[in-house]
């Protein structure tokens, strides 16, 4: 999954999204929900990068399936609060709102990690209900530094070009 991330970020995207379907492939074929869940987490990134939004919906579904069998917290509270910044861009802001909802609900109660992923994702979708306050407040708390190293990076990145639409 290293290779195919390194592949993303070098604008390769299309080999890192065959990686990512190997290594589900493999997951599933041993039986290994969290293997699963974190490819398609990896993978749906890459599909909304390149505007799949059907192919990133049905992969963040599966990723939050996954990770509800295997335990594994982060996906199921990022690729809810994700899944909800989809349908949010699609017109559904109140689906995208309650599924921000419940992702920020999971991180708060058990894996404070995805807590300023979740803010962010619920702030992306206040703005784009018009609520650009209300989504500044959230981003002004949302704590990015408690982020590791990479993902810090691509979150504050995603903040600076809301904050540019704000």
């Amino acid at each position: 999954i290293g290779t195919a991330a390194l592949l993303a970020l070098a604008g390769k995207p299309e080999e890192a999204l065959a990686l990512y379907d190997e290594a589900y492939a493999i997951s599933e074929e041993i039986g290994n929900p969290w293997g699963q869940a974190h490819s398609l987490f990896n993978a749906y990134l890459v599909d909304v990068e390149q505007g799949n939004v059907g192919r990133s919906m049905a992969r963040m579904r599966a990723c939050i399936q996954r990770s509800e069998e295997a335990g594994f917290l982060i996906p199921q509270s990022a690729a809810r609060a994700d899944l909800g910044v989809q349908y949010a861009r699609l017109g559904q802001i109140e689906r995208g709102t309650e599924l921000a909802d419940q992702g920020l609900e999971i991180a708060k109660g058990q894996t404070p990690l995805a807590v300023p992923m979740a803010m962010v994702s619920k702030a992306e979708i206040l703005f784009l209900a018009g609520e650009p306050e209300q989504a500044e407040s959230l981003l002004t708390h949302a704590e990015l530094g408690r982020l590791p190293g990479p993902v810090r990076g691509a979150a504050g990145a995603h903040v600076d070009i809301l904050r540019g639409q704000l």
